[in-house]
């Protein structure tokens, strides 16, 4: 078992040294990337991420002077127990949201490993 366990550690180590050198907490993905790594389309990931909870949509709407009417307006955010999976990055040049400052919800490194590990993609991402 201790030999396994030995074997198993040194198969892993290049990825975590990959992790440890290329990837830093800091960095984030756009569900788009996310979802193309792992050969999806980026509505399906989306769509599954709400059903499952992972995540969540406002909705809201605005006058748009280009269309001359109300248009809708969506904004994603993370449920609190999935919060270190995403992060609202704060968008300041598009219109407010509801009075917030827009923001668009990126994956962390620990989130999009999450993700891949859903589908049975682990480390791909990464890889």
């Amino acid at each position: 078992a201790r030999e396994a366990a030995e074997a198993r550690v040194a198969e892993l180590e290049p990825k975590a040294d990959y992790v440890d050198t290329f990837v830093a907490d800091e960095d984030l993905r756009i569900l788009r990337n996310v979802a193309k790594s792992l050969g999806m389309q980026e509505a399906v990931l989306r769509a599954d991420l709400l059903e499952r909870k992972w995540i969540y949509q406002e909705k809201s709407s605005r006058w748009s002077d280009k269309e001359q009417k109300k248009v809708p307006h969506d904004r994603y955010s993370a449920y609190a127990d999935k919060t270190r999976y995403f992060t609202p990055v704060p968008t300041h040049d598009a219109p407010r949201f509801r009075g917030e400052v827009m923001h668009t919800l990126k994956v962390t490194p620990q989130g999009a490993v999450a993700i891949a590990r859903l589908y049975g993609k682990h480390l791909q991402l990464v890889a």
